[in-house]
């Protein structure tokens, strides 16, 4: 109860103002984990983990196959290649590599001002409008 006290304290102390009853459970998941590990005298390095994404707001737009979209896309990537297709795909210069976007992926300018599609089902999981 106490690492559950603790880690509710510091959550709070970085600016999260809202704590849900997932939050709550997927810390207590941690915690009997942590204890299972210590009794059963495992290595914690071999064992996996649950992480939860930091939250993070990026910039998005989400393809739709027009010109004027294209420029917007362009001006999200700033300095990065990305060439339309003739079948309207796009290819995209990420740090990874080309990738190719279709019709209603979104494109994604990252924290590190990095820029690559996703598609829309992952993107629907992952991140919500900011208000």
């Amino acid at each position: 109860m106490r690492k559950l006290q603790k880690k509710l304290e510091e959550l709070l102390k970085k600016g999260y103002e809202t704590v849900t009853i997932n939050d709550v459970l997927q810390w207590i998941r941690y915690i009997q984990q942590d204890a299972k590990i210590k009794r059963l005298g495992l290595d914690k390095e071999c064992t996996y983990m649950q992480y939860r994404k930091k939250p993070v707001i990026i910039d998005a737009i989400q393809w739709n196959g027009t010109e004027g979209q294209l420029i917007n896309i362009q001006g999200l990537s700033e300095t990065r290649l990305i060439a339309l297709n003739d079948d309207g795909t796009l290819n995209i210069e990420t740090l990874e590599g080309i990738m190719t976007a279709n019709l209603h992926d979104w494109i994604i300018r990252g924290v590190a001002n990095e820029v690559y599609p996703c598609k829309p089902d992952i993107f629907e999981q992952t991140y919500e409008p900011v208000l």
